[in-house]
């Protein structure tokens, strides 16, 4: 139960909490640069794609860094998950918007498909780089703490270095 409680409970709730933020910062990126964006530039294709590729992506990464911050970490590793995670945003962003481009479009809703393939690659790829730092973080302090302890036993048993010489 102690596995569940501490390892994969925690997980499970940080995993649907950055989803939840990643669409929410996402959505709302994305009707924030379609304001400036029509009021603004000319409307090309091209234009629309970058705007919602970019601003759908940084608006995960906003969402997923939030819900995988660890307060007690140093400000230099959450603005590493955060500049990490930010191609990799990107990056799944735009992967969505080819992988909406091929889904069959149904009659009087274009877009939508492509839409709905960016919210979902960059939700999901925001979430990727913060986990897999995460991971990597929460595994070299168990393996700190580990060595640690193993190296020096006498620091951990509430005794000093001195007076575990002398009994």
């Amino acid at each position: 139960m102690r596995l569940f409680t501490d390892n994969f409970l925690p997980f499970a709730a940080r995993m649907a909490l950055g989803v939840f933020l990643a669409l929410i910062f996402a959505g709302v990126g994305y009707v924030i640069s379609w304001a400036i964006l029509v009021s603004s530039w000319e409307l090309t294709p091209l234009t629309v794609e970058v705007t919602a590729i970019s601003a759908i992506g940084v608006g995960a990464v906003v969402g997923g860094s939030l819900a995988w911050a660890d307060l007690d970490a140093p400000r230099s590793h959450i603005l590493l998950g955060v500049m990490v995670g930010v191609p990799a945003a990107l990056g799944g962003a735009w992967v969505g918007l080819q992988y909406g481009r091929t889904v069959f479009i149904q009659a009087g809703m274009p877009g939508i498909a492509e839409l709905s393939g960016i919210l979902k690659g960059a939700a999901i790829a925001g979430n990727v780089a913060p986990i897999v730092l995460w991971m990597v973080r929460a595994s070299w302090t168990r393996y700190r703490s580990t060595a640690l302890r193993t190296s020096r036993p006498d620091l951990h048993d509430g005794r000093s270095s001195s007076a575990a010489g002398r009994s």
